[in-house]
């Protein structure tokens, strides 16, 4: 019974901490700075050249984690479109 009394009591810790986290209101740009916002130019430069986003997320990504996350993704989309498009190429020629 004592097993069980330390992990009933272990539970309702971690039960506690867990609804402390879930019900604590933090702001959205809480984070964030007011000029961290997705840049059109950026984005296209990521999707163009997938190698100019990666950087771009390496160096900005604890200055600025909303633009280089959103500079990261359009990397991805970039390389998986250029994947797509030499599969394609590929199957036709």
């Amino acid at each position: 019974t004592e097993v069980w009394n330390k992990t009933e009591s272990r539970f309702d810790e971690w039960t506690e901490k867990v609804d402390n986290f879930v019900n604590e209101q933090v702001p959205a740009n809480a984070y964030t700075t007011p000029d961290d916002v997705p840049n059109t130019l950026m984005n296209v430069l990521a999707f163009l050249f997938p190698i100019i986003g990666v950087i771009f997320y390496l160096v900005r990504r604890t200055e600025k984690p909303v633009m280089a996350k959103d500079a990261l993704k359009w990397t991805l989309i970039g390389f998986a479109f250029s994947v797509f498009l030499r599969f394609f190429n590929w199957f036709l020629f």
